[in-house]
C-alpha cells in the first residue's frame, strides 16, 4: 500500500475545516478571553465569566491559546482563525506521516482505525489543536532520537514549555518521554549511565522544569 500524500493530507483538513458550531460553547469564551489578556497584558487568575461567584479562583491552562485564537480572529475574521486552525492539524497528521512512510502500513491503519472516530468528534476550533501538533513533534522526535542521537532532542523543553500554556494536555509530553526512556533502559537495554539515556533524562527533567515557566508557576503545573 502506498502513501498518497495529496489525498491524506487533504481529507485531514476537510474534517476540520466545517462550518463553526462553538461558537457559543468553548469558542465564545476563548476569544473573550483572548481578548482581554490581550487589552490588560495580563492573565486573570478568577473566573470573570461567573455571574454567582465572580472572585472563584481560576487557573487557565490554555491562555496562551485564546490568546492565538482572538489576534488571528482580529485579523482574518472566523474564515482565517477556521483556515489556520484547520491547517494546523493537517501539519500535524503530516509530521506523522513523514515519519510512519517507512514503516509498516498495515499495522498503522488499524491503530488509526481504532481513533478515527474520537478524532472526527474533535475537530471544533479548541485549544487542543495545539495539543495535536505538540504530540506529534515530540513522537516523531523520540522515534528519531531512539534510532540515533539527533540535535531535534533539545526543543522538546521549549516544545513542553509553549504546551503547558495553550492546552491542559501538557502532561502527556512528559508521560511519553517516560515511556520512550524506558524502552531505552528496558527494550533496549542501556544503563542510565549511558550518555544517550542520560540525555534523555536531562531533556525529562528540562520539559518537567519547563512546565513551572506559566502564569500560576507550580498550581499551573499541578492543577
Amino acid at each position: 500500500i502506498s502513501f498518497n500524500w495529496d489525498k491524506n493530507l487533504f481529507c485531514v483538513f476537510i474534517m476540520f475545516f466545517h462550518q463553526i458550531d462553538a461558537i457559543t460553547q468553548d469558542l465564545g469564551r476563548h476569544l473573550l478571553l483572548g481578548k482581554v489578556i490581550v487589552q490588560t497584558s495580563n492573565v486573570p487568575k478568577t473566573n470573570l465569566l461567573s455571574y454567582t461567584n465572580p472572585d472563584f479562583p481560576f487557573i487557565n491552562t490554555h491562555w496562551l491559546s485564546e490568546v492565538i485564537f482572538y489576534l488571528i480572529q482580529s485579523v482574518g475574521g472566523f474564515f482565517g482563525l477556521l483556515l489556520i486552525t484547520s491547517l494546523i492539524a493537517t501539519i500535524a497528521f503530516l509530521i506523522q506521516l513523514v515519519s510512519v512512510k517507512n514503516y509498516r502500513i498495515i499495522p498503522i491503519i488499524i491503530a488509526s482505525l481504532l481513533y478515527l472516530q474520537i478524532l472526527l468528534d474533535r475537530t471544533d476550533i479548541r485549544p487542543e489543536i495545539f495539543s495535536f501538533l505538540f504530540l506529534s513533534i515530540f513522537i516523531v522526535v523520540l522515534y528519531k532520537y531512539r534510532q540515533g542521537f539527533t540535535k531535534w532532542i533539545y526543543i522538546l523543553p521549549f516544545i513542553e514549555l509553549l504546551w503547558i500554556n495553550t492546552h491542559i494536555y501538557f502532561p502527556i509530553g512528559l508521560f511519553v518521554l517516560v515511556l520512550f526512556l524506558l524502552d531505552m533502559l528496558i527494550t533496549q537495554r542501556k544503563k542510565l549511565r549511558n550518555k544517550h539515556a542520560l540525555t534523555l533524562v536531562g531533556i525529562l527533567a528540562a520539559s518537567a522544569i519547563s512546565t513551572l515557566c506559566n502564569p500560576n508557576m507550580i498550581h499551573g503545573a499541578t492543577y
